[in-house]
This record gives structure tokens, C-alpha cells and sequence, in this order.
């Protein structure tokens, strides 16, 4: 299964006490999808943080180890940069994660914002964390059934 993630789950994940964000990226790891990221993705979570979280001191040393830890996880990079934006959410901001996940043929979106519900197609889905970790514990018990008989 391939996975885009969207800026919110980085700052849920790395940040924040997120309800199944963390119990999803252990799933994701489990069942060993592939997890991609958008470079977008990846510029808006430097602005997020730099906005949001590091005004101190120490911004500097905290924005290395959030970025070291989202290298960790080994992501695939998707450079997006200049596509056509053919798909729109209700956010104009978010059309670029739209359509470069449906570009790239991601089976799953995962994000915590709703400007992105309704915009999936028969390809993509678009999934709250709590969704995508419904769905590969399920996978998970299916394959763990089927090995017992």
C-alpha cells in the first residue's frame, strides 16, 4: 500500500498528543507500506514550526531533531514542484498534496484535514489516522487468520 502523508500527521506525530497518530505510524511500520512525502509537505512543516513551535532559544537544535526524525522514518521523497493542478480540495493551499498524490497513484492520503474529504476518486482514499489504522489492523488479523489455517 502506498501512503502519502500530509503536513498535519508530521506535526502530530513529532509534536503534538494526537489521538492514533502515533498508534497508525506503528501500524504503517507493521505492515510495511510504503510512506511518502510530498517536498510541499515537507516546506510547509518547516514554516508550521517555525510559526507555531520554535520562537525560543533552542529552535534551531529542536528543528534538527523533528527533522532527523522524519529522515528516520524513511520516507519517499515526491517532488511536485510545477505539476498541473487538475484537482481541487476546498483549500487552494492543498490542491498541490491533491493532485501530487493522485499523480504519484497513492492508494491513501493520510490527513487530519478536512478540506480534504470528498476529494478522493476510485484510486485514492483519503483517511483520518483512525481510519488507515482500522483498516491495517484488519489487514493484519486477516493475514494472522489465514496463516493459523
Amino acid at each position: 500500500m502506498k501512503i502519502m502523508f500530509d503536513t498535519n500527521i508530521l506535526i502530530s506525530n513529532f509534536f503534538l498528543d494526537a489521538p492514533y497518530v502515533e498508534s497508525v505510524v506503528n501500524k504503517i511500520v507493521q505492515c510495511d507500506c510504503e510512506v511518502f512525502i510530498d517536498n510541499y509537505c515537507l516546506e510547509e512543516f518547516g514554516r508550521v514550526l517555525g510559526k507555531k513551535f520554535f520562537k525560543t532559544i533552542g529552535s534551531t537544535k529542536k528543528w534538527t531533531l523533528a527533522y532527523e526524525n522524519i529522515l528516520d522514518f524513511r520516507f519517499k521523497p515526491i517532488f511536485s514542484r510545477g505539476i498541473e493542478l487538475k484537482y481541487k480540495t476546498r483549500d487552494a493551499k492543498d490542491d498541490r498534496i491533491l493532485n501530487s498524490a493522485i499523480l504519484n497513484e497513492m492508494d491513501v492520503l493520510l490527513t487530519g484535514d478536512s478540506d480534504f474529504y470528498g476529494c478522493q476518486n476510485e484510486k485514492l482514499k483519503v483517511m483520518t489516522p483512525r481510519q488507515l489504522y482500522d483498516v491495517l489492523n484488519n489487514t493484519i488479523q486477516n493475514d494472522h487468520v489465514g496463516i493459523a489455517s
